[in-house]
């Protein structure tokens, strides 16, 4: 009887032994399981939210980027636009100056002439002190 009682303890031990081993694979593979889909998961949220995501705040940036060097772009066209008008506006000057000198000029030249046409038909009012 002592045999059938030590035979009985070890295969209740046995089975014990063998019960938390099945527990503990299965645990671990209902473990890894669960590993793999919370993987799945956060690859997904990666992939279809994070990456756009991030997308649209390097395509905003992009965007900034070019809002700011066609902004300054833009200011330096302007700046550019008006030192052109301003020069055009300065040639306008000097060429309408330089028009009122040579006509001034001119007339002066007309005067001497129909003076010393003047003069040469009427040697008598010259007169000399």
């Amino acid at each position: 009887m002592k045999t059938s009682l030590l035979l009985t303890q070890k295969v209740k031990v046995a089975a014990l032994l063998f019960l938390v081993m099945a527990f503990v694979v299965l645990f671990s593979l209902r473990v890894d399981n669960q590993a793999h889909h919370m993987d799945d998961a956060v690859t997904t949220v990666y992939k279809d939210r994070l990456q756009p995501a991030l997308i649209i705040v390097y395509l905003s940036e992009k965007l900034h980027a070019k809002r700011n060097l066609a902004q300054i772009q833009s200011e330096i066209g302007r700046e550019i636009v008006q030192g052109a008008h301003r020069d055009a506006a300065g040639v306008s000057v000097i060429t309408a100056l330089t028009i009122a000198v040579a006509v001034i000029i001119g007339i002066l030249i007309q005067s001497l002439v129909h003076n010393a046409r003047f003069l040469d038909r009427n040697p008598s009012k010259i007169h000399f002190n």
